[in-house]
C-alpha cells in the first residue's frame, strides 16, 4: 500500500510495551490518523514529553491501530521504545531519514531511496540501470537505434549502418526503395571503349610506308550524386553499360586497324548518367588517335597538370600510355607499331592506372595494364578493390616483324579503356584491339 502524509495529525495511545499503537482520538485542532486511509502508511512520531520514537507506520481502521513496521530513529539507540504507563502524542511527520533537500545547487536524498518512474524518476539507484528502466526493452536490439513516431519510442534499424546495393549485370534492372531511407548515395562507371586493332603491313612499299598500331579505348566516365530518399520513388531503373568490343585483327594485307566499339552509358533513373568510353582508333600508316573517355573529375595530380581522360594513341613505333583517372577507370595503352622498312619489335605501352589518386606517383599517364614486347600481348586492367574507383586500362600490345602482332588487353572492371592492337609485319596479322570493361552503378541508402 501507498506511503501517506497529511497535514494536522495526531492522537493519543497509552500502548505500553512495545507492541502496536492503538489510537485513542486526535488532539483538538488536529485530524486523526483516519485521512492517511485503512491500510496505508505513513511516517510517525511518538513521544511523552521525554522519550521518543520515529518510524514508519501502517494504518488499520479496524481497531484504529498503527503498526511499528520499521524504527528510523528513537531515544532507545534506534530500537523500538519499550513504553511505560501514561498518555503519549502520536503525529505525522517528515523524518530527517527520509528527507529529500537541496544543498546548494544539488538535490541531496537523506538515504539512497530510488524514485519511482511514476513520480518523475527512474526507480533506480545507478546510471546504467537507469537508463535502461527508461528505455524499451533493449534485449535482441542490439545494433539498433531509438526512434519515435511522436508518441512512443521504439528501436529501429539502421543509424550508421548503410544498405548497399551492387548493380554489375549488364542491362536494365530495378532498385527498389528501402523502409525508411533517409539519403541515397549513387556512384556510377559507364562502360570502357574497346581498344583499336593493328594495320597489317603488305609486301608493297615496306621500306616508305608506315604501319601503325590500334590506340586505346577511352575509360569509361564516372559520376556519383546524392540524393534525398523522399525526391526518389519507390522503383528507379538501373542501367549498367557492357564495355565495347576491341577492333578485330586484320588478315589481310595492306589494311588498316579496325576501330573498337564505344561502351555503353550506365545510369540510375533520370538522376545519373556515366558516359561511356570510346573505341580506340584502328591503326593507319602513322598516328591513330586513343578512344576519348566517359567523363572524370578533373582532378590535379601535382601543380597545374591534371589526370588525363582518354586512351593512349597508336604509333608507327612504340604506343603512348593511356591516360589515368582520379577516382575513374584508366584509358587503354596504345600498341606498339612499325615504322617504314618493316624495323623492330616495337613494344605497346601501358595503361593508364584507374583510381590513381591513391598512387604515391604523380605521373599522370602509364600504370595499369602492362605493355606487351617483343610481339606479345598487352596485359589486362587490374580491377578496382573498392567501390569508388575505376579500373586499369588495358595495356598496348606489341607489334612483330615477323610473326604475328600481340592483341590489347582487356580493361579492368569496372570501366576500364581495352588496349591497342599491335601492328602486323609483312604479310602477318595484326593485333586485335582488347575489350573495354562494363560498368557499374553502386546504390547506398542511409537510414
Amino acid at each position: 500500500m501507498p506511503l501517506v502524509l497529511k497535514d494536522r495529525v495526531k492522537e493519543t495511545t497509552t500502548t505500553t510495551s512495545t507492541g502496536t499503537y492503538t489510537l485513542a482520538g486526535a488532539v483538538t485542532g488536529y485530524q486523526s490518523f483516519s485521512v492517511v486511509g485503512d491500510g496505508n502508511t505513513t511516517y510517525y512520531t511518538v513521544t511523552n514529553g521525554t522519550d521518543w520514537e520515529v518510524g514508519i507506520g501502517t494504518y488499520t481502521a479496524s481497531g484504529t491501530t498503527l503498526s511499528r513496521d520499521t524504527i528510523l530513529e528513537s531515544s532507545n539507540a534506534g530500537s523500538a521504545v519499550n513504553w511505560g504507563s501514561g498518555s503519549k502524542d502520536v503525529f505525522v511527520t517528515y523524518p530527517a531519514e527520509r528527507s529529500v533537500y537541496v544543498d546548494g545547487s544539488s538535490v541531496v536524498p537523506a538515504t539512497s531511496a530510488t524514485l519511482a518512474i511514476s513520480n518523475g524518476g527512474t526507480g533506480q539507484s545507478t546510471a546504467n540501470a537507469a537508463i535502461n528502466a527508461l528505455l524499451p526493452n533493449q534485449t535482441s536490439n542490439s545494433g539498433k537505434f531509438l526512434t519515435t513516431d511522436g508518441t512512443n519510442t521504439s528501436w529501429a534499424t539502421g543509424g550508421s549502418s548503410a544498405n548497399i546495393q551492387d548493380f554489375t549485370s549488364v542491362g536494365t534492372s530495378n532498385w527498389t526503395k528501402p523502409a525508411g531511407a533517409k539519403m541515397v548515395y549513387v556512384v556510377v562507371f559507364g562502360g570502357g571503349g574497346g581498344g583499336g586493332s593493328g594495320r597489317r603491313r603488305g609486301t608493297a612499299n615496306v621500306a616508305t610506308t608506315g604501319c601503325g598500331s590500334g590506340s586505346g579505348g577511352g575509360p569509361g566516365g564516372r559520376t556519383d550524386l546524392f540524393i534525398a530518399a523522399s525526391l526518389l520513388g519507390a522503383t528507379e531503373t538501373v542501367t549498367v553499360g557492357g564495355g565495347g568490343t576491341g577492333g578485330a585483327a586484320r588478315t589481310t594485307d595492306d589494311t588498316s586497324g579496325q576501330s573498337g566499339n564505344p561502351g555503353n552509358n550506365s545510369s540510375f533513373g533520370s538522376w545519373v548518367v556515366a558516359r561511356s568510353g570510346d573505341g580506340g582508333t584502328g591503326g593507319g600508316t602513322s598516328t591513330s588517335s586513343g578512344g576519348a573517355g566517359g567523363g572524370n573529375l578533373n582532378v590535379y595530380a601535382t601543380g597545374s597538370t591534371s589526370y588525363g581522360n582518354s586512351g593512349g594513341n597508336g604509333n608507327a613505333t612504340n604506343g603512348v600510355a593511356g591516360s589515368r583517372a582520379a577516382y575513374g577507370a584508366g584509358g587503354g595503352g596504345g600498341g606498339g607499331g612499325n615504322g617504314a622498312g618493316n624495323t623492330g619489335q616495337n613494344s605497346g605501352s601501358a595503361g593508364g592506372l584507374g583510381g590513381s589518386i591513391n598512387a604515391s606517383s604523380t605521373a599522370t599517364t602509364g600504370g595499369g595494364g602492362t605493355a606487351g614486347s617483343a610481339g606479345g600481348a598487352g596485359g589486362a586492367g587490374g580491377a578496382t578493390t573498392t567501390y569508388f574507383f575505376g579500373g586499369s586500362g588495358g595495356g598496348g600490345g606489341s607489334s612483330n616483324s615477323a610473326g604475328a602482332a600481340g592483341a590489347g588487353g582487356a580493361g579492368g572492371f569496372p570501366g576500364g579503356g581495352g588496349g591497342g592492337g599491335g601492328a602486323g609485319g609483312s604479310s602477318t596479322n595484326s593485333g586485335a584491339g582488347g575489350n573495354g570493361a562494363n560498368g557499374y552503378v553502386i546504390v547506398i541508402t542511409f537510414f
